[in-house]
């Protein structure tokens, strides 16, 4: 890439994802709801890319697009959820604990890998290799703003049928990048099913909701299928002024968080 053309393109694509980071803030209603305030429907989109930092690395493009319910005060009315995954909602721990708000989700998305040098045609065996895979995911929330459960259920295939050679190869002419010359040795085409869990418990809470305040939050997130098989703990703090209440949420590729 022309050095020249960074700054510019920064420039473009961080107002173009501002723009859109705004459009999907949720919004507050309290029809119907005995005055308390409620999120409505609201749309998410993420997009990280190795662009950024002049190289492709590892995981060089994952973006998603998500559509999120409204919420819902009981199970029994969680939009986008078949009936028998309602029943199995009923016994998941958490979700069946008082107090608890609800939210679903739909969204589509892509991810791709890429070793560090991306002009070798060979296969390269000491580095990730080249990988794509489209992803379809459907997710559940159960929430308040002292504790947060989530379950996520994702489906798609991995190789040529991703497409995602073309994106990175179409992408890099667009940028004036180098294009990269081992997607023949990309994984073959496999479906891919994860199931994902995840919980967050606040330990602290400190402040005022209209003020200054802070927050800490413990978590633990577990994957299990061929997208991702992975486990990990974290931990969570939040200062600041106004905040909103809820949790703090990490952008992340499919199958990592939630």
């Amino acid at each position: 890439m022309r050095p020249s053309a960074v700054p510019a393109i920064a420039v473009v694509v961080s107002a173009i994802l501002i723009m859109l980071f705004e459009a999907a803030l949720p919004a507050v209603s309290t029809a119907g709801t005995g005055g308390r305030s409620v999120e409505s429907a609201t749309w998410r989109f993420e997009f990280d890319n190795d662009l950024f930092f002049h190289k492709d690395n590892k995981l060089t493009n994952v973006w998603s697009l998500h559509r999120y319910s409204d919420i819902a005060q009981n199970r029994d009315d969680i939009k986008y959820t078949p009936g028998a995954l309602k029943g199995i909602l009923k016994k998941l721990p958490g979700f069946t604990n008082e107090g608890l708000v609800f939210r679903s989700g739909l969204g589509i998305g892509q991810i791709m890998q890429t070793p560090s040098d991306s002009t070798r045609t060979d296969l390269i065996i000491n580095d990730v290799p080249y990988a794509g895979a489209i992803t379809a995911h459907g997710t559940w929330f159960a929430f308040n703003n002292k504790e947060f459960y989530g379950l996520e259920i994702i489906c798609g295939l991995m190789g040529p049928l991703s497409m995602a050679e073309q994106t990175q190869k179409t992408a890099h002419k667009i940028f004036d990048s180098v294009d990269p010359k081992g997607w023949d040795n990309q994984l073959k085409t496999e479906p891919l099913l994860n199931i994902n869990y995840m919980v967050k418990r606040k330990i602290l809470s400190l402040g005022s909701p209209g003020g200054f305040s802070m927050d800490t939050a413990i978590g633990g997130n577990m994957g299990i299928g061929n997208l991702f098989t992975q486990a990990s703990v974290s931990v969570d703090i939040r200062i600041g002024h106004n905040m909103t209440r809820g949790f703090f949420y990490v952008p992340d590729p499919a199958g990592v968080f939630m």
